[in-house]
């Protein structure tokens, strides 16, 4: 809850095929007052939709708004390819970093990936080439399913100590964190 009175509501979008040097992750944040009850994102995890969105001026564009929304069609959209392992995605982030500083997380796209267990509580996503990045402990209950399946392809939010993952397309199907 936002100190004042405001709900934040996050809806994080993923393009399946962007352009080049186009952002392929968008943020959209609502705010619905705490007065008015139980608010949820208007979007289900999962959802495709068609739209153009448009980001707010930044070195490193990621929050946005839906511009123009057109009817999607039912087709199962394709998950979009990735970069195998972590090292591309955390020199994204490090890029990302050195662009804008003060960022607190920054999303992450990787493939060829397991989810592993490092003890009891701690998870982490790893890569063939021994590279781990740990798993937020919230996730630990959620993510347990995924133990050992692999490889899959993950959207995470990264903070620069632990993945928090909000996507992914496993061969079983896929995982949305909900």
């Amino acid at each position: 809850m936002q100190p004042d009175k405001l709900r934040r509501l996050e809806t994080w979008l993923l393009h399946a095929a962007p352009p080049k040097d186009a952002p392929a992750v968008a943020l959209l944040i609502d705010f619905v007052p705490v007065s008015g009850g139980a608010a949820s994102s208007p979007f289900f995890a999962g959802e495709t939709l068609s739209a153009e969105i448009v980001f707010y001026p930044s070195a490193t564009p990621l929050r946005g708004l839906i511009a123009t929304r057109t009817p999607s069609s039912a087709e199962t959209i394709k998950w979009p390819e990735f970069s195998a392992g972590l090292p591309a995605a955390l020199a994204d982030y490090e890029n990302t970093l050195a662009r804008q500083p003060w960022i607190d997380y920054w999303p992450l796209r990787a493939s060829a990936l397991t989810i592993e267990r490092q003890s009891a509580q701690q998870l982490a996503l790893a890569d063939a080439g021994g590279h781990s990045v740990p798993i937020e402990r919230s996730q630990t209950d959620a993510l347990t399913p995924l133990l050992g399946l692999g490889p899959i392809s993950a959207l995470f939010m990264w903070d620069g100590t632990s993945a928090t993952l909000l996507a992914a397309d496993t061969s079983i199907g896929r995982w949305h964190e909900t």
